[in-house]
């Protein structure tokens, strides 16, 4: 499959939808939009790539809360304004920093498109983001010990947030029925999260990059760097498979293909980020 036949927004309107929104007039990051345009392209393509087997809001939604995502991730944050983000979102109170509280104001609206567990999900991992996210900020010398993977492995699921990424797959549109795909979700979860440590792993070796989850899994299990990376791809392949059996109808496998399919040409197609064609001299996936 040439990846240049999938293009994730081939009409340009879920690019215009979400400009609409981030150039409104209550749009305001505290940055200048250079700062996220990056952010906001990616964020476009990811959905319009992974997610395109949904309705369009749900695209835009997925986009504007990547869109924070990344710059929860990127952005330099006062801490304080991640240490009080879940009390003041529990008690209401407005948020420390711009980010968060458009953070705030979308997951308030995953109602409309997610179903009522999906959306206390939702925002559960997201606050388990934020708060590993702090968390790595403020250890950020801590020593891993030997013998750890589990802490890794847990680690990564939270600040990997594969587990939103894996709900926002079955909208409450076409997919009602929650008992034909909730027990997938965490091995699409791991899926998710893996598939972007394989993916990422060329260009972070480039950039000399160390702290990420394959070179803590090396670490941990007293492995080489490489053993670390073919176990990783090996437990992706295990849980993709173990989806595939759990999810009960067509339609949800179907979409879950398509995710994973747009999913990896995201990474393909992103090649000013991830270098893949480099890496593979070819064109297809």
């Amino acid at each position: 499959m040439s990846i240049r036949d999938i293009i994730p927004d081939l009409d340009g309107v879920l690019e215009h939808r979400v400009r609409n929104i981030v150039d409104g007039s209550r749009w305001s990051l505290g940055v200048s939009p250079q700062r996220y345009e990056a952010y906001l392209m990616a964020s476009v393509n990811i959905s319009g790539a992974a997610y395109g087997h949904t309705p369009l809001d749900v695209r835009v939604h997925i986009a504007l809360y990547n869109i924070m995502v990344m710059c929860i991730d990127d952005f330099t944050f006062d801490l304080h304004a991640l240490q009080e983000f879940s009390t003041r979102l529990h008690s209401g109170l407005p948020q420390l920093h711009p980010v968060l509280e458009y953070l705030v104001d979308i997951l308030h609206r995953m109602p409309d498109f997610y179903l009522p567990y999906v959306c206390k999900a939702i925002t559960s991992c997201t606050v388990d983001f934020i708060n590993m996210n702090l968390f790595e900020k403020e250890t950020e010398d801590i020593p891993l010990c030997g013998h750890a993977l589990r802490w890794v492995k847990h680690k990564r699921a939270l600040n990997g947030i594969g587990n939103v990424y894996a709900f926002f797959i079955f909208d409450k549109f076409s997919f009602p029925d929650i008992h034909a795909h909730i027990q997938a979700n965490p091995d699409i979860a791991l899926v998710i999260n893996y598939m972007n440590d394989v993916l990422s792993f060329y260009k972070e070796e480039l950039a000399g990059e160390t702290r990420n989850f394959i070179h803590d899994r090396a670490v941990a299990t007293n492995k080489s760097v490489i053993v670390g990376l073919t176990d990783t791809a090996d437990e992706t392949l295990a849980a993709l498979q173990a989806a595939r059996s759990i999810l009960k109808g067509q339609k949800e496998k179907d979409a879950m293909e398509q995710f994973m399919v747009g999913y990896a040409v995201f990474h393909f197609q992103s090649e000013s980020r991830y270098y893949l064609k480099e890496l593979t001299g070819s064109e297809f996936i």
